[in-house]
C-alpha cells in the first residue's frame, strides 16, 4: 500500500511523458518479478509411505531447485492435492545448496501426513506457479504451471505396501550432439513388478501443456535426417519399458526442454491370476542442453545374470573417459540397503570419489545372495559413471544390470520305485531355505527327458505333468 502510494504522488508531480515512462518502467518491473517466480523449479518427486494398520501415508515432495532463483519453493501458489477433495497450501520452504549434485542445484525436501477417510484410489498432486521461461519444446513456459503426482491404489488385499523410491536425482545434463541418458533409480522394497513409460507434462490434473513436443521434433534440428549422434540417422528419444533407461540421440539445439515418464508398479494376484495397479509415479524433468566440447564416459558392466540362492556375485564394473577426464562410478538398487543380518551387497570404492581414468576406473562389485532374496522379480542394478573436465558440463552414462535370485533345487537322497504295488519312495535331503513353504510332486506317465534352463522354475504346462501332492 506504501509502494501504491509513492507511485500516485510520483504521476501527480511529472509530466505526460515522464508518466508513461515510469508506468512502462512499473510494469516491466512487475512482470520481471512474475518471470522470477518461473524460474526455480528442475523437477519436483512425491513419495508415498504407508502408516502401517492405517489409512495414514507420509507424503513426501523432494523438489531439485535452481539457486540462483530469489524464489522459495512453495512461494508462487505452490499446493499438494490429497485426491479425496481435500488439499494443503504448501509452506514456503528455502532450500539446501547440494554442490555435490551439480552447479546452482539445490534441494527442498517437504514432509507432511494425511489419513484417508477409507481405502480406495487417489492421485496426490503437487503443484507449483510458473515454469521456467524459454522451454523450448513447450508454448509459453514461463505462464504455465507445474505438475507432479502420484497415483495409489490401496483397494486390495496385499497388506502394507512399500512404495517405490526414486533414488537418482534428475539434474544431470547434456550435451549438444551427444547422447543423453537418464535412469531414476527406482527401487521397491517388495520386489514389485516395476514398468515404465512416457508421457506428456501436465498444467493441471488432466491438462496437458500447451504445443508440447517430443525433443527429437524435427524443428529442433538443422539436419533431422543425420540428427543421431553418430550422424547416421534421425534422433531418437525412448524409454526402456523394464530398466527405466531413458535414451535420446542426440540434442539437436542447445537450451531448455521438459520431458515426464511414469513409473508403475503392479503385483501379481495369485487368487485372480492378473497383475494389480498399486501405484503410477510421474517425474516431470527438465533437460538443460549446452553446447560443450566433452564427449561421455563410458562403463562396461555384467551381462544380466539369473542364480540360485546361496551363489555369490563378485564382478568388476570397468569405467573409461575418451578425454582422460577424472571419472567417478555409483551403484544404486535396494540390494545395497538390506539390513545388516539380510546380507547386502557391497561396492568399493564406497563412498563413491573421482578417480583418474587414463588407463581403467574400476568399481569392485560383491554380494553373497541368500534364500531370503529369491522373488519372482529380478532385482536391477543401475551403474553411473560421470566425468569430471577441467572446465565445462559433466556428462554421465548409466547401465542398467539385472540378476534374478531363484530358491535352489532340492537335493535327491534317494529315490526307490515298487513296481508291484505301484508306488515309488522319494526321499531328498533337507531343504536349504528355511523360508520355503512347500515342495510340490509332479508326475508324467511315460519318460519324457527335460533339462530345463537355470532361470526356468516350474514345469511347462506341454510336458504333461500333473500336481499329486506338496509336503
Amino acid at each position: 500500500m506504501k509502494a501504491m502510494g509513492l507511485m500516485q504522488e510520483l504521476l501527480e508531480r511529472m509530466t505526460m511523458t515522464a508518466r508513461h515512462r515510469l508506468i512502462l518502467v512499473f510494469v516491466w518491473l512487475a512482470f520481471g518479478v512474475h518471470a522470477v517466480y518461473g524460474t526455480h523449479i528442475r523437477s519436483a518427486d512425491i513419495s508415498v509411505e504407508a502408516v502401517c494398520g492405517s489409512e495414514t501415508f507420509k507424503i513426501t515432495i523432494t523438489a531439485y531447485v535452481n539457486t540462483t532463483s530469489s524464489s522459495q519453493f512453495g512461494e508462487y501458489d505452490g499446493w499438494l492435492y490429497f485426491g479425496d477433495g481435500s488439499s494443503h497450501d504448501i509452506v514456503e520452504t528455502a532450500a539446501t545448496p547440494r554442490p555435490d549434485l551439480g552447479v546452482n542445484i539445490g534441494v527442498v525436501v517437504y514432509t507432511i501426513h494425511h489419513t484417508y477417510a477409507a481405502k480406495g484410489t487417489y492421485q496426490i498432486v503437487y503443484r507449483e506457479g510458473d515454469r521456467n521461461n524459454g522451454i523450448l519444446n513447450m508454448t509459453n513456459s514461463g505462464d504455465t504451471d507445474y505438475i507432479s503426482y502420484v497415483i495409489i491404489n490401496t483397494d486390495h488385499d496385499f497388506g502394507c505396501n512399500r512404495y517405490p523410491v526414486l533414488d537418482i536425482p534428475p539434474v544431470d545434463r547434456a550435451c549438444y550432439k551427444n547422447i543423453f541418458t537418464h535412469v531414476p533409480g527406482v527401487t521397491d522394497a517388495d520386489g514389485d513388478s516395476i514398468s515404465y513409460e512416457l508421457t506428456t507434462p501436465l498444467q493441471s490434473v488432466n491438462t496437458p501443456v500447451n504445443g508440447y513436443v517430443a525433443p527429437q521434433h524435427s524443428k529442433f534440428y538443422t539436419n533431422f535426417n543425420a540428427g543421431n549422434e553418430a550422424g547416421t540417422g534421425p534422433p531418437l528419444f525412448y524409454v526402456d519399458a523394464e530398466s527405466g533407461l531413458i535414451t535420446w540421440d542426440a540434442p539437436g539445439m542447445v537450451g531448455e526442454y521438459n520431458i515426464a515418464f511414469k513409473i508403475i508398479e503392479r503385483r501379481h494376484d495369485p487368487v485372480s491370476n492378473t497383475y494389480v495397479m498399486l501405484s503410477t509415479t510421474v517425474r516431470d524433468m527438465q533437460i538443460v542442453v549446452e553446447d560443450c566440447p566433452n564427449m561421455r564416459p563410458d562403463l562396461v558392466t555384467p551381462a544380466n545374470i539369473c542364480v540360485e540362492a546361496g551363489t555369490v556375485l563378485s564382478f568388476t564394473i570397468t569405467g573409461t573417459d575418451p578425454d582422460n577426464d577424472l571419472v567417478k562410478i555409483e551403484a544404486v538398487s535396494d540390494i545395497f540397503s538390506f539390513p545388516g543380518d539380510e546380507s547386502p551387497a557391497t561396492y568399493t570404492p564406497f563412498p563413491p570419489r573421482f578417480i583418474a581414468s587414463d588407463t581403467v576406473a574400476k568399481l569392485y562389485f560383491k554380494w553373497r545372495t541368500d534364500c531370503m532374496h529369491a522373488r519372482q522379480q529380478p532385482y536391477q542394478v543401475t551403474f553411473k559413471i560421470t566425468d569430471h573436465p577441467p572446465g565445462g558440463v559433466p556428462l554421465v552414462t548409466f547401465k542398467t544390470w539385472s540378476i534374478k535370485v531363484i530358491a535352489p533345487a532340492p537335493r535327491w537322497k534317494s529315490q526307490s520305485l515298487d513296481l508291484v504295488n505301484r508306488h515309488a519312495k522319494l526321499e531328498w535331503q533337507p531343504y536349504a531355505c528355511a523360508n520355503a513353504s512347500a515342495i510340490q510332486v509332479w508326475r508324467r506317465v511315460g519318460n519324457y527327458p527335460y533339462q530345463g534352463s537355470i532361470c526356468e522354475t516350474g514345469l511347462p504346462r506341454a510336458l504333461g505333468y500333473h500336481l499329486i501332492g506338496q509336503v
